[in-house]
């Protein structure tokens, strides 16, 4: 799973990353893609295990993108504290995502979020 979670990111953002607009709302897409891919008929019979495991996989991937990202940006002691955070906002972003019954298109959505991110920043 943790294989899964790393090629989902990388499917959508290069080995540098800077933290931006554009690549945030590409780890929004990437983790709304992370979980879209299980077998959606199979869901409810592995929720309870596997989607807690799941979380867990895809907050470590990002939270390793993003402290590349904010090397240069933070003090070690300040990534410490922001890298989980701004992880958690993509991770919840990309839920809402997940979620959303809009007719706005996905890509649409998570620039929308990334931009709401990149603002507290």
């Amino acid at each position: 799973m943790e294989d899964f979670a790393t090629v989902s990111i990388e499917n959508y953002i290069s080995d540098t990353v800077t933290f931006n607009q554009e690549n945030i709302s590409q780890l929004i897409l990437a983790v709304h893609d992370f979980y879209q891919e299980p077998n959606i008929e199979c869901r409810s019979s592995y929720a309870g295990l596997a989607l807690p495991q799941m979380r867990e996989k895809i907050l470590t991937e990002l939270n390793i993108v993003l402290a590349k990202s904010l090397k240069d940006v933070y003090a070690d002691n300040e990534k410490e504290m922001f890298v989980p955070i701004f992880a958690q906002m993509i991770h919840e972003g990309a839920l809402q995502l997940v979620d959303s019954n809009s007719t706005t298109e996905k890509e649409a959505l998570a620039k929308e979020i990334a931009l709401f991110i990149i603002v507290r920043f």
